[in-house]
Order: structure tokens, then C-alpha cells, then sequence
């Protein structure tokens, strides 16, 4: 028998990315009301201790607004159906998935355009950016399944093993 190798992900967002997402759409889904770090934090299971330097990055790209004093909190900035997770994965993340995707096209290799394999990372990028970009706010407190998901991304459902 060959070597089993596990199964993994490859492209990992850092947590700050995902607390920052799981944020904007527990805000989305109280649109308009003035919510405590407190509530927040309980709601989305983020540590309340690092609520406030998710929500500072969230501040910063002018996705939140921060009402202060007795009953003050935080609440989403207007317009919000059309913030995409795009907008909230490159507020925090690189831009792109490797270096030689970047505007000066770093390569150890000095291989940009007739590399395969960074042809290949720019395929990989187009395809995520698309993605990040349909998925909006609105859509996803729309809390649509895996399948409706698959075809609102343009993606064919796999078949699984009760369709064969």
C-alpha cells in the first residue's frame, strides 16, 4: 500500500480575515441598530479582548461606524448590500496568492509571463477574486445552501452518490 497522504487546506485566511467577515455579517443581519462589543462578541464567538482591533481594521476601511457613550456600540456604514467579502478579505489579507502575482511581479526565478506555474496562480486568482466578489453581504445572510452557493458562484453541483 502507498503513502496516505491527509488532506488540507492550502490557502488559509488569517483569523482577524475571518472574525472580520463573521462581524460584518452579524452587523448586516442587525442593520441599523447600535450594537455593544459585548453582544458582539458573545454572538460571533470572537475573544472580546480582540473585538476592538478586528473592528479598528473594520473602522479604518470605513465598513463600520462607532457610536460612542452610554448606549453607543458599533453599526454597519450605509450602503452595505453590495460589500462583498472581496472587500473585506483585502482590507486585511495580501492582495494576491503568491509574490510574483504582485504589480512588480517579484520572481526568484525572473520568470514572469513564460512560467507555467505563475500562469497557473493567476488562473487560481481570477477564479478566487470572482468568487470573493459575487459573495456579498446580502447574500450571504440570504443563508443560501451549499448547491444554491455552487450555482450562484457558477460552479456545476458535484454529483454525489445518491445522484449516480
Amino acid at each position: 500500500m502507498g503513502t496516505v497522504i491527509k488532506e488540507r487546506s492550502v490557502i488559509q485566511l488569517k483569523i482577524t480575515t475571518d472574525y472580520s467577515i463573521r462581524i460584518m455579517l452579524y452587523l448586516y443581519l442587525k442593520r441599523g441598530q447600535v450594537l455593544s462589543s459585548e453582544e458582539i462578541a458573545e454572538a460571533v464567538k470572537i475573544p472580546p479582548n480582540y473585538l476592538h482591533t478586528v473592528t479598528g481594521y473594520l473602522k479604518k476601511g470605513q465598513y463600520i461606524e462607532t457610536i460612542r457613550g452610554k448606549n453607543g456600540g458599533f453599526r454597519l456604514a450605509e450602503p452595505a448590500d453590495e460589500i462583498s467579502l472581496y472587500d473585506i478579505v483585502t482590507l486585511l489579507e495580501p492582495e494576491k496568492i503568491n509574490r510574483c502575482l504582485e504589480a512588480d511581479h517579484q520572481c526568484s526565478r525572473k520568470g514572469y509571463g513564460v512560467c507555467v506555474v505563475s500562469r497557473f496562480y493567476n488562473l487560481i486568482q481570477d477564479d478566487w477574486n470572482r468568487k470573493l466578489k459575487k459573495m456579498t453581504l446580502k447574500l450571504l445572510a440570504s443563508n443560501p445552501d451549499i448547491q444554491e452557493l455552487k450555482r450562484l458562484l457558477n460552479q456545476q453541483p458535484e454529483k454525489s452518490s445518491q445522484d449516480t
